[in-house]
């Protein structure tokens, strides 16, 4: 019988020891999290393609991409230059298509964004010889750029203009 009740004492402490640790409040209840996020461990976590702005909401990471620039090139060959380019939404969330970029190109430069970098891959924008590929950093309001952009015909490169740049809006 001593030993029913040991036995039914231990069942007991151990049923209110799992009991009282199992009603832990859950630390996203009375969390809000917007569109674009969840709640993990009682913070707002962003999806894949966002990142919090000041406020804390989840925006799109290409947002602070978008818009109009005044660029600042230094290239090998063509020398220094300014214009304004113009960056606006591409066809999918984490891309960007910038009109007048290195300030001769006619048709749009595509780019794709992740985090703070933006990176434009191979292409010939206007269908003429002329091919851009480089990658961006955004810091402090300005887009710092290294890119290349070569002349070529047949598959052999004729020219090549190494660029820095410096967008600011």
């Amino acid at each position: 019988m001593k030993r029913n009740f040991l036995w039914f004492l231990s069942f007991a402490l151990l049923s209110t020891a799992l009991t009282l640790t199992s009603c832990d409040d859950d630390p996203c209840k009375d969390v809000t999290c917007g569109d674009h996020s969840a709640c993990f461990e009682g913070d707002c976590i962003c999806d894949v393609g966002y990142e919090k702005d000041a406020a804390g909401n989840c925006v799109s990471e290409r947002v602070k991409f978008l818009g109009t620039w005044s660029a600042s090139d230094n290239c090998s060959s063509s020398g220094t230059a300014t214009y304004i380019t113009v960056t606006s939404t591409g066809t999918s969330e984490g891309q960007v298509s910038i009109a007048n970029f290195w300030g001769l190109f006619t048709n749009a430069v595509s780019a794709t964004i992740s985090g703070d970098t933006i990176t434009i891959a191979r292409q010939e924008p206007d269908g003429d010889g002329y091919f851009v590929e480089g990658t961006g950093t955004f810091s402090n309001g300005q887009i710092n750029w290294t890119f290349k952009v070569t002349e070529e015909a047949g598959g052999v490169v004729i020219t090549t203009d190494n660029c820095t740049s410096v967008w600011s809006k």
